[in-house]
């Protein structure tokens, strides 16, 4: 089976997006908290949240 190359562009688009997401999230924790493990934890959580956020509306624009 080949991937469609489309489908494959748009995943990772919205990966590119959610580890954009993901990266100021934990940024943002780190200069408020300066804890380096909460900052992972909330970069992580920012990233699946939007991950998930952006592939939930790709599939139901019809486009993946």
């Amino acid at each position: 089976m080949t991937p469609n190359p489309k489908r494959l562009l748009i995943t990772l688009i919205c990966a590119l997006i959610s580890i954009i997401a993901g990266g100021v999230a934990g940024i943002l924790q780190y200069a408020s908290e300066h804890d380096l493990i909460s900052a992972f934890q909330y970069g992580g959580g920012a990233f699946v949240v939007t991950m998930t956020l952006t592939l939930m509306v790709a599939g139901a624009l019809e486009w993946l």
